[in-house]
C-alpha cells in the first residue's frame, strides 16, 4: 500500500488487540507473550493495558517515514 502522504511503499502488519498495549506488529511478527510488553518491531498506538481475554486483529499498514497506520474498517 502507498502511503497518502509521502507517496513510499508502507509496511504490511496488523494491529492487534488482547492484553498487550494497542499496537501495529509486522506481518511476520507476533504479539509478546509478557501482557504488560509490547512486540520485538511493533509501534504501539496506546499505553494502557486493555481489559479482557483474547482479542482480535485487523490488517495494516505503517509509513515509517511519515508515522502513520491506516488499516480499513468493516463497514
Amino acid at each position: 500500500m502507498e502511503c497518502p502522504y509521502c507517496k513510499k511503499d508502507m509496511k504490511q502488519g496488523y494491529l492487534h488487540n488482547g492484553r498487550q498495549p494497542v499496537q501495529w506488529i509486522p506481518e511476520d511478527g507476533s504479539p509478546s507473550a509478557l501482557a504488560f510488553k509490547a512486540a520485538k518491531g511493533s509501534v504501539s498506538l496506546r499505553q494502557k493495558p486493555t481489559s479482557g481475554i483474547g482479542g482480535y486483529r485487523a490488517e495494516a499498514y505503517y509509513c515509517v517515514d511519515c508515522r502513520v497506520v491506516m488499516a480499513k474498517t468493516a463497514m
